[in-house]
C-alpha cells in the first residue's frame, strides 16, 4: 500500500525521509547555539552582560 500524501509531496534534495527533518533539526539548533556564544563572549559586551558578575 503506496502513501499518496507522500508522493504529491515536491522533491527536496536535502531531506529524504523523517530521520533526515530531525538530524537537519539538530545541526540547525547547534549553528544557533554557536552563534548566541559567539555573540555573548564578544569582549565590548562585558559591560552590558550580567552574567559575568559573580
Amino acid at each position: 500500500m503506496e502513501d499518496k500524501h507522500y508522493e504529491e509531496q515536491p522533491d527536496n534534495e536535502m531531506v529524504d525521509d523523517y530521520s533526515d527533518v530531525v538530524e537537519l533539526g539538530k545541526e540547525m539548533e547547534q549553528i544557533s547555539e554557536e552563534n548566541d556564544e559567539e555573540k555573548l563572549n564578544k569582549e565590548h559586551d562585558e559591560d552590558v552582560r550580567s552574567d559575568l558578575d559573580e
